[in-house]
C-alpha cells in the first residue's frame, strides 16, 4: 500500500514480523518467526524418507486452513513406501497447567491417505527424555482415506514436577495429512493456553552477525523489539568496561526477561557448569532481579532451521555490598544438562515491571578458565565456488536500469519469460528505491511497445487514477497535482513515466491507461462518483455528502469487528455508514437501469459499480479485527486486479507493486497463481547495498541507509557473483550443487513504508516469485521539481 495518508492506521494493521523472540506457532501461520513457521517443531521420520526431509512438510497456504492462512501439510504421497514418523512442540511455560487435565485438540485432514494419524502428548521435566505421564495410543484407529477438517483431542494429566508439555502428531502411512489450530485448554475449555512470545528464544530468530558475542557491549546490539522491556546501549552512564554498557528497562506488564547473548555449546561442557561472571548496576533499586538462563537445541542441517527451547530458568543474584549505585561484580553458576540435544544457552536478565538495571563486561568460565565457545551453529557458509559459477552463468546481464529508449535485446529473456501471461507482476523490495522504479519504468516501456500491453495496476487510489487517465487520455489536468495525492508514487521517477505514457497515448491507436487498485482516499471516490451525476440529482448528492462525512469519521471511530469470534456484534456507527452505502448504490443503480438523464456508458457504468464495491471494502478493512484485516485487503487487491484483467484492453495487464503483494505464496499472489495458473509471472526486486526513500514517523518522505546483505542472505550471494543488474529466472533451476542455496530459506530485504528493525527476513524465494531482478545498488527516490 502506498498511500501516506493513511499512514498510523495502516502500520498498525500490518503484522509484526519482526519480535524479538519465537512463538510456538500453534495455528501454522507462514510469516510468524521472521518466516520460519516451523521453528519450534521438531521433525523425524521412519521408513522411506531421510529423517528431517524437508520435502515431505510444509507450511501449506495453498489449500484452505482450518484457521488463518496456513496450516502443516504432511506430504508423503510420493514415497515409495509407508512412512512413519512425528512432528511436535515442547510447550512452556506450564505454571498453570499443573495439577490440570488438560485436552489436546487440533484439526486433522486428509487426502487419499492410507494409514493412521492421530495426536500424543508427554508431560515431561527438564531431564531429557523423562516422562511423567503420557498419550501415545499406537493402537489408534485408521485415519479416514480423505476428510474434510475435523477436530480430533485427547486428555493428559499435568502432574506437579512437569517443566514442559510435548505436543505432536504422530503418522504412518502415504498420502497427505494437514493439522492446524492446536488447542491445549483445561476447567472445561474455558482456560487455554495462548500462544506467546517465548523469552530466551531470541538467537533462533536472529541472524548469525546479530548473534555473534557482544558481551563488553561495545557493538551495536541486535533490534529486539519486545513490548516488555526495552534494551539500549547506554554511552552516558559511565560504563564498568569501554565506552558502553547495557540498559534493560522491564515495561511489562508482569516480569520480563531482557536478552543479553547466546553461549554456543560443546558437546564436551555436558554436566559441567558454565560460569558467568559480569557487573551490574542498579539492583538496589530492581528489588526481584535475577539473572536467567534457556538451554536452547538448534539444528538446520537437514532442511530449514528448526529448534526447541527449555523452560527460562532463574538464579538469584547476590545481595549489593551496601546501598551504592556504582557497578558491582556478580557471578551465576549455570548447570549444563546432560541432554545430548542442547546446544547453547540463552542468557538474559529478569526484571519486575517498572524497573530497569545495567549489565557491562560478561565473562564465560568453565573449570575455571575463560570459556572459547565453539562456531555458532546458525553460521552460515559462504557461497561456495560452485554455486558462484552456476549462479554467474544463469543470470542474464541487463544493459541499464535506465528507461533511455535504447536498444532493449537485453530484455529479450524478459520477454520470452512473460509472453503467454495475463498478469505481470513487477516487485519493488521498498517503496523507495529509485534504480528499482527506473527499470520497472523500462520493462514497462518495453511491455507496451513490444508486447502491447495497454494496462497497468498500480497499489493506489482508484478515483485518483481515473483522474490520472484523462490526463494520460487528453493531456488535461495536473499530473504533479495527482502524483501528489498517490502517497509513495509521488516522485521524479513516477513523473517521468506518466510524461513518457501522455507521449506515447498521443501517437497511440490503442490508448494506455491505469488503475488503481483500492480505495485509499474515499474523498476522491465520493467526488468521482458525485462528478458522474447530473445537478439535478439532488437527492443523491445530498446521500453522497452524507457518506462522504461517515466515512471521513470512519479511521478514528475504534470500530475493530471479529465476524469469527463475535458473529453477532456490530456497531451502530458502521451500521449507519453501510445503510447510507446500501442507499445510494440503490440510487445509483436504478439510474443506470432507467437511463436516467441520459444514462452512463456501460463502460462508466461498470467503473462506478467497481468504486462502490471498493467504497465497501474501505469500509470493513477500516472496521475489522487488526488480526484479519492485512489477509482482507490482500485477498481485495486479487479481486481487483482480476475486475481490472477483465475491462477492455487489459488481456494483458501489468501489475506494479510490492514483493509481499506478488508473493505466490502469500494471499494476492496465492489467489492469482490459482486463478491465472503459468499465466501469472511474478518478479520481484532486490538490491545489494545503498539507501533508499522512507517515511519517517510523521509520515514525511525521509532517507534510510540499507543494512548491508549478510553470509546467509540471497543479496550476499548476488553481490558476490556479479556487479550488474541481472535477471534471474527461478522455475527452472534442478536441484544440484550450484542451485543448492535456491532450495533454502535464506534472508532477503524486506521494506515498506517504514524501516523496520529487521530489514531482512526469511524467504522462499524459489516457491514465492517466477523470476528476480536484482540491482546492485539503490538510491532514494527524488521529488518531483
Amino acid at each position: 500500500m502506498r498511500l501516506l495518508y493513511l499512514l498510523p492506521v495502516l502500520l498498525l494493521l500490518l503484522p509484526s514480523t519482526s519480535r524479538a523472540q519465537a512463538r510456538h506457532n500453534l495455528n501454522f501461520e507462514p510469516e510468524a518467526n521472521h518466516h520460519q513457521p516451523l521453528l519450534l517443531w521438531m521433525w523425524g521420520t521412519r521408513g522411506a524418507a531421510t529423517p528431517n526431509d524437508a520435502k515431505l512438510r510444509r507450511v501449506d497456504t495453498l489449500t484452505r486452513a482450518a484457521s488463518g492462512r496456513g496450516s502443516l501439510l504432511i506430504d508423503v504421497s510420493q514415497t515409495e513406501e509407508p512412512v512413519s514418523g512425528a512432528v511436535s512442540t515442547s510447550i512452556t511455560p506450564v505454571d498453570s497447567l499443573r495439577w490440570q487435565t488438560v485436552t489436546i485438540s487440533g484439526q486433522l485432514r486428509t487426502q487419499q491417505f492410507v494409514g493412521k494419524a492421530y495426536l500424543y502428548a508427554y508431560a515431561q521435566t527438564s531431564v531429557a527424555g523423562e516422562n511423567l505421564a503420557g498419550n501415545d495410543n499406537f493402537n489408534s484407529p485408521a485415519a479416514p482415506l480423505t476428510s474434510g477438517w475435523q477436530r480430533v483431542q485427547i486428555q493428559l494429566p499435568v502432574p506437579q514436577a512437569t517443566t514442559n508439555l510435548r505436543v505432536g502428531l504422530r503418522f504412518q502411512g502415504q498420502g497427505r495429512v494437514w493439522l492446524d489450530d492446536v488447542r491445549v485448554e483445561w476447567n472445561n475449555g474455558q482456560q487455554r493456553y495462548h500462544d506467546q512470545l517465548l523469552p530466551g528464544t531470541e538467537p533462533p530468530v536472529l541472524t548469525a552477525a546479530a548473534r555473534r558475542p557482544n558481551w563488553d557491549f561495545e557493538r551495536a546490539f541486535p533490534p529486539l523489539q519486545d513490548p516488555r522491556y526495552q534494551a539500549r546501549l547506554d554511552s552516558l552512564t559511565p560504563a564498568q568496561h569501554g565506552k558502553r554498557s547495557l540498559h534493560l528497562t522491564a515495561v511489562g506488564p508482569g516480569r520480563s526477561v531482557g536478552y543479553l547473548g547466546q553461549v554456543p555449546l560443546y558437546s564436551s561442557l555436558r554436566g559441567k557448569t558454565l560460569v558467568v561472571k559480569g557487573y551490574i548496576r542498579g539492583s538496589s533499586k530492581a528489588p526481584g532481579a535475577a539473572f536467567a538462563y534457556c538451554l536452547l537445541t538448534e539444528d538446520s542441517r537437514f532442511g530449514p532451521r528448526w529448534g526447541s527451547a527449555d523452560a527460562v530458568r532463574e538464579l538469584p543474584l547476590p545481595p549489593e555490598g551496601g546501598p551504592t549505585v556504582d557497578w558491582q561484580p556478580f557471578a551465576v553458576a549455570i548447570p549444563i544438562t546432560w541432554n545430548k540435544f542442547v546446544t547453547q544457552v540463552a542468557l538474559g536478565m529478569s526484571l519486575n515491571a517498572g524497573t530497569s538495571v545495567w549489565i557491562d563486561n560478561l565473562q564465560l568460565l568453565v573449570d575455571g578458565k575463560p570459556y572459547a565457545p565453539p562456531a555458532d551453529p546458525a553460521a552460515v557458509a559462504l557461497p561456495t565456488a560452485t554455486e558462484l559459477a552456476w549462479l554467474r552463468k544463469a543470470a542474464l546481464p541487463l544493459r541499464t536500469v535506465i528507461p533511455d529508449g535504447g536498444d532493449v535485446k537485453d530484455l529479450a529473456p524478459f520477454g520470452a519469460l512473460v509472453t503467454k501471461a495475463q498478469i505481470i507482476g513487477l516487485g519493488e523490495v521498498s517503496y523507495g528505491s529509485r534504480e528499482i522504479a527506473q527499470l520497472r519504468h523500462r520493462l514497462t516501456r518495453y511491455l507496451i511497445e513490444q508486447k502491447g500491453v495497454r494496462t497497468i495496476a498500480l497499489e493506489a487510489d482508484r478515483a485518483v487514477c481515473l483522474a490520472l487517465n484523462d490526463y494520460l487520455r487528453t493531456g488535461q489536468g495536473n499530473p504533479r497535482q495527482l502524483l501528489g495525492k498517490m502517497g509513495a508514487y509521488n516522485s521524479a521517477e513516477t513523473l517521468a513515466l506518466v510524461q513518457w505514457l501522455r507521449a506515447f497515448n498521443e501517437r497511440a491507436a490503442v490508448k494506455v491507461h491505469v488503475g488503481g487498485l483500492e480505495c485509499q482516499l474515499p474523498s476522491e471516490t465520493i467526488a468521482y462518483l458525485r462528478e458522474l451525476l447530473p445537478r439535478t440529482a439532488t437527492a443523491l448528492h445530498t446521500q453522497l455528502e452524507q457518506l462522504g462525512q461517515q466515512l471521513q469519521a470512519l479511521p478514528g471511530a475504534g470500530i475493530r469487528l471479529n465476524p469469527f469470534t463475535e458473529p453477532t456484534k456490530t456497531d451502530p456507527r458502521l451500521t449507519l455508514v453501510r445503510t447510507t452505502l446500501q442507499n445510494v448504490r440503490a440510487g445509483l443503480e436504478e439510474r443506470v437501469r432507467l437511463q436516467a438523464g441520459g444514462g452512463l456508458m456501460l463502460e462508466e457504468a461498470a467503473i462506478q459499480q467497481q468504486l462502490l464495491l471498493e467504497l465497501e471494502q474501505y469500509v470493513t478493512l477500516q472496521t475489522l479485527d487488526l488480526e484479519l484485516a492485512p489477509t482482507y485487503r490482500a485477498t481485495s487487491l486479487a479481486q481487483n486486479i482480476h475486475w481490472l484483467h477483465s475491462q477492455p484492453n487489459s488481456a494483458t495487464l501489468i501489475v506494479l507493486a510490492h514483493n509481499h503483494v506478488l508473493d505466490a505464496t502469500a494471499t494476492t499472489g496465492r489467489l492469482l497463481r490459482a486463478t491465472y495458473g503459468p499465466n501469472y509471472v511474478a518478479l520481484a526486486s532486490a538490491f545489494g547495498r545503498g539507501s533508499f526513500r522512507t517515511t519517517d514517523p510523521q509520515g514525511r518522505f525521509a532517507m534510510a541507509e540499507a543494512a548491508t546483505a549478510e553470509p546467509g542472505s540471497y543479496e550476499y550471494y548476488f553481490r558476490t557473483a556479479t556487479t550488474t543488474p541481472i535477471l534471474l529466472d527461478l522455475r527452472h533451476p534442478s536441484l544440484s550443487p550450484g542451485t543448492q542455496w535456491l532450495y533454502q530459506n535464506l534472508l532477503l530485504r524486506d521494506v515498506e513504508h517504514t524501516v523496520p528493525r529487521s530489514t531482512f527476513l526469511r524467504h522462499d524465494l524459489r516457491r514465492e516469485f517466477d523470476a528476480l531482478l536484482y540491482l546492485p545498488t539503490s538510491t532514494p527516490l527524488r521529488s518531483i521539481p
